[in-house]
């Protein structure tokens, strides 16, 4: 089949899946002309109450109404369905199980019920793929989803989930939690298992994707990484590190980053960061000002990981079913001076860069003093659609393996903060702390949820 076909065969098959007095194709245009941008405060005002006060329970009031037989769930069988990231050629070529984590949330009660969409090989910090066209922000649909886990993004921002999974190998939790004002954790590498779940430069592990919960609240996100830690997982995955859950309890020092010199955050962001700094400084906790000057030098080496193959993997399965690029996948991964594939001996000069990164910053944060790291999570509350770039305050983490925690800490406000497109738009920073140490930014961002939210 072409890939015309095969977009046109998966698009028929998910909308032959929905109960046929549940499609609605002019439900958007009748949310706009009602005046509503945002698809959550649409769907509370159109839904019956009983549903919407389903929407807003949070993880472990509604499992516990479920487990009591007050709620029913009906779930998903995911053999069979697709694990295409992206790709019309992965169309019908389902994954022949389910992954390690899929298998233990399912022994633990989760219900699958939805697959989100990614872009193209999930490299893209937005959503968008010749598979499934554009994926639109769950609280503003002139917005972008953010990516690459804008689909689950957007779910959740939409009330559709209250909790769900992203992976994030330059940002793609971040983003996409960032752009609908959701609480989320980044872990480190091996503390959460990544085996079996399907992925584009798969077996790439100098900066590998690390995959980590989006919910609506810190509780939630919180809860289900120690009910994921504590299961030891490394029992069955070789590459997950075994290390216990370590509640924390202790001092901590907050370091602020606010501004990389090239891309300077919206009057919001920067706003909304003094307020954080100020909560802080007010409830005595010790905050310092940080100049990450290593955050180029991040770049640049991170850049070299994703261009390492000159886009051969992406472009020899969009061959497959000849369908075309999307500039914003490419704009991303093809790094300038590789135009091809790197060999075995200029691998191992990326991998030397790599590791002198990692000391370089980890030498930087001893001297910096700090425990953990507050900064913006994208330069602007959300980016409108079609206007992805590197991403600058995220990727530099994964580099150096960082634990980081999205934390909401307001909104755009057009009549002082200007920028009247972003209006209402939420605003939220990630709690950066080191490799490892995803308990200290749990807490440390409960300390600032605390103090932002109440």
């Amino acid at each position: 089949m072409s890939w015309q076909q095969i977009r046109d065969s998966k698009k028929k098959q998910l909308a032959e899946a929905i109960p046929a007095d549940w499609r609605d194709p002019a439900l958007k245009r009748r949310m706009l002309d009602a005046g509503y941008l945002s698809t959550r405060a649409y769907l509370d005002a159109v839904l019956p109450e009983a549903e919407t006060q389903i929407t807003r329970l949070g993880l472990a009031e509604l499992a516990r109404k479920v487990a009591a037989g007050e709620l029913t769930a009906v779930g998903v069988d995911l053999a069979g369905k697709d694990s295409s990231i992206g790709y019309c050629a992965l169309f019908g070529r389902p994954a022949a199980k389910n992954a390690v984590l899929a298998d233990f949330l399912l022994a633990q009660g989760a219900v699958f019920y939805v697959k989100t969409t990614v872009p193209i090989a999930m490299m893209c910090t937005e959503t968008e793929s010749n598979l499934m066209g554009y994926t639109y922000n769950g609280v503003n649909v002139t917005m972008s989803s953010g990516g690459s886990s804008g689909g689950e993004g957007a779910l959740i921002g939409a009330g559709g989930a209250v909790l769900g999974f992203g992976t994030d190998i330059g940002g793609s939790i971040r983003i996409p939690s960032a752009a609908q004002g959701l609480y989320a954790l980044k872990p480190s590498t091996g503390r959460v298992s990544y085996m079996g779940v399907s992925n584009s430069y798969a077996w790439q592990e100098l900066v590998p994707s690390a995959i980590g919960p989006m919910g609506t609240s810190l509780e939630d996100v919180h809860q289900v990484f120690r009910l994921i830690v504590e299961a030891g997982l490394w029992n069955t995955d070789p590459k997950v590190l075994a290390i216990p859950y370590r509640p924390f309890d202790g001092e901590v020092r907050f370091g602020f980053w606010t501004d990389d010199g090239v891309r300077t955050p919206q009057k919001a962001i920067l706003r909304c960061l003094s307020a954080v700094e100020e909560k802080l400084h007010t409830a005595k906790y010790e905050t310092k000002k940080i100049n990450f000057h290593l955050q180029p030098k991040l770049l640049d080496t991170i850049g070299k990981v994703f261009g390492a193959d000159a886009y051969q993997e992406i472009a020899t399965t969009l061959a497959q079913t000849g369908e075309p690029d999307i500039d914003m996948v490419r704009d991303l991964v093809v790094k300038e001076g590789i135009d091809k594939p790197l060999d075995v001996t200029q691998w191992w000069q990326v991998s030397r860069e790599v590791y002198e990164c990692k000391q370089e910053f980890y030498a930087a944060w001893k001297n910096w003093g700090i425990d953990v790291l507050v900064c913006p999570i994208w330069w602007t509350a959300g980016c409108k659609p079609h206007t992805s770039s590197m991403p600058r305050y995220t990727a530099p983490f994964n580099i150096a393996d960082c634990a980081c925690v999205v934390v909401p800490v307001g909104s755009v406000d057009s009549a002082r903060d200007g920028d009247a497109d972003w209006d209402k738009m939420p605003v939220c920073v990630q709690i950066v702390a080191r490799r490892s140490e995803e308990e200290k930014a749990l807490y440390a961002a409960g300390i600032v949820d605390r103090l932002v939210n109440g």
